[in-house]
């Protein structure tokens, strides 16, 4: 499944199971570990807002089988490359898998 939220996420959703992709989040893949099949998540115009990073730093935090995180800035972000990478490095990662590939602007 893909969720896409506005101009700038895009979550992909692997599961074992086949569901239907309605352009909603089942309440299942929200609660008890949150997104527990949540593998991978590519973030692209990211402008490095409060919102955007809290969102970052709650994905990283709750998706215990996440593999890749990849996020590219967007022109005009509110930080420079290696500010928003500094903040990136200190969230607490749920999955001792995870790796995020950064690409600044």
């Amino acid at each position: 499944m893909i969720y896409t939220f506005g101009l700038f996420f895009t979550i992909d959703v692997f599961s074992d199971e086949e569901n239907e992709a309605n352009g909603e989040f089942q309440n299942a893949e929200w609660t008890d570990g949150m997104c527990p099949n949540l593998q991978v998540v590519r973030l692209t115009g990211v402008l490095c807002s409060s919102n955007e990073m809290c969102f970052i730093q709650l994905l990283l935090s709750k998706a215990t089988v996440l593999r890749i995180m990849s996020i590219n800035l967007g022109y005009g972000s509110l930080k420079s490359s290696e500010d928003a990478l500094r903040e990136l490095i200190t969230y607490r990662r749920a999955s001792p898998h995870a790796q995020i590939f950064f690409d600044g602007v």
